[in-house]
């Protein structure tokens, strides 16, 4: 019995130890100084995560590194992690940056653009977004931005006609605006049809210019990607621990964690 045990430690130190390769996502939404929930993750909580990939020698990449990688073959670092930011909070400009800044490290935001300036109403909430005239200011030294859909609305409830007026209202506002983005898009709530209906929703991204997205799914990406619209990303929850946090970072998503 005792030789079970020890081979079952063994195993899962053996499980950690090994290093996993692939490009590691990471999904936040909300930063705050001392409240903590689902999607809001304190300041002292950033630091430590941040401070911890930087002591594990993560380096920083943007999406468009990423996309560098898949379409022109530029090397991507041996241990690289993508920070994305949902929504466009004002709290990640005011709480969010000087950690960024601190680390050197690099974020994408992605915006849901009939909200710029307005409040999160798709949650019935009261948090700020940014203005053009702020995300227009990011330093763009440690910030993208890129597509979130104009209403936040769930793909996975949409026709394919409302998928697209969704995606090119959210493009014209990018250039109206004057505001440089990337083609890449973040679905709301993961979301995405099924199915036949989920070929042509790629389909018709493809078609408007649209040239990769980013699911949920808890999983670290394999360097050889079978389907750049339908990329991972991790969630990091203001409700997680440190060890969660660091499970997360290394598997992405097992069992309960």
């Amino acid at each position: 019995m005792i030789w079970i045990v020890l081979l079952f430690f063994l195993f899962v130190f053996m499980l950690i130890a090994l290093p996993q390769k692939g490009v590691r996502v990471l999904m936040y939404h909300k930063i705050s100084r001392f409240e903590k929930d689902f999607l809001t993750v304190t300041t002292e909580q950033l630091d430590n995560q941040l401070k911890y990939l930087q002591r594990l020698d993560y380096q920083w990449i943007t999406a468009q590194n990423l996309l560098d990688f898949y379409f022109e073959n530029k090397p991507l670092p041996a241990k690289s992690v993508l920070l994305t930011f949902d929504d466009g909070y004002l709290n990640n400009l005011e709480w969010a940056y000087p950690i960024l800044k601190k680390y050197n490290a690099k974020a994408t935001i992605f915006i849901p653009t009939a909200f710029v300036g307005k409040v999160n109403a798709w949650d019935n909430g009261s948090d700020a977004i940014m203005t053009v005239e702020q995300l227009r200011g990011l330093d763009p030294s440690v910030f993208e931005l890129a597509l979130h859909t104009h209403t936040h609305r769930n793909f996975a409830d949409l026709t394919i006609e409302e998928v697209e007026t969704e995606m090119l209202q959210n493009t014209a506002f990018f250039a109206e605006n004057g505001l440089a983005y990337i083609l890449v898009l973040a679905y709301p709530y993961g979301g995405r049809p099924e199915g036949e209906l989920n070929v042509l929703m790629k389909k018709s991204l493809k078609k408007m210019g649209i040239v990769a997205a980013f699911r949920i799914g808890n999983r670290v990406n394999p360097l050889k990607i079978k389907d750049l619209y339908d990329l991972n990303r991790i969630d990091i929850r203001g409700t997680d621990g440190f060890w969660r946090f660091r499970l997360k970072v290394k598997f992405g998503k097992i069992g309960l964690f």
